[in-house]
């Protein structure tokens, strides 16, 4: 375990520049393997955790939206590719003029239209999955300090009511 991180969510953290991160209790820097003795929740904690799973809770509700965004934004990118492809295909008479130069390059601009369509849908989509595994991350985290602790999250919100 990462000392840091897990006195992060203690109340007796004590940070220095020049010595570094120090327990205000002991006055040393903290030298446990998985759990320390002294540790008591802070309250902040309780109410970032609180956040953590409405964040969740919000990213989830969106998944359906970010999906069909990633189909609709995707179809359309492979519809406009298609047609700029069967347009110029159609086209059989290559001309070496000012019209010709312009017809070629308005055809490839929906081809690079197409493109930034698919890239978009699939940027939104890795952005949602990103995101998510950030906070499912964020949230085993505090999941696995409240194990060392025997605590479950039930137990830490409930503790957070009753004060």
């Amino acid at each position: 375990m990462i000392q840091a991180k897990h006195c992060d969510l203690c109340k007796f953290p004590n940070r220095d520049l020049k010595i570094g991160l120090t327990c205000s209790l002991t006055n040393t820097k903290p030298i446990f393997k998985s759990k320390c003795t002294d540790f008591e929740f802070d309250n902040s904690i309780k109410q970032d955790f609180t956040d953590l799973l409405d964040e969740i809770e919000n990213i989830l509700d969106s998944k359906t939206y970010v999906y069909l965004n990633f189909i609709l934004l995707s179809t359309l990118g492979l519809l406009i590719i298609l047609g700029a492809y069967f347009e110029l295909r159609d086209s059989s008479v290559v001309e070496f003029s000012y019209l010709g130069y312009k017809y070629f390059s308005i055809s490839y601009s929906f081809y690079f239209l197409g493109t930034t369509a698919i890239s978009l849908a699939f940027w939104k989509l890795s952005k949602y999955k990103r995101t998510l595994k950030a906070l499912k991350a964020e949230k085993r985290y505090y999941n696995n300090t409240l194990k060392a602790y025997n605590l479950s999250i039930d137990q830490l919100l409930k503790n957070e009511k009753r004060s």
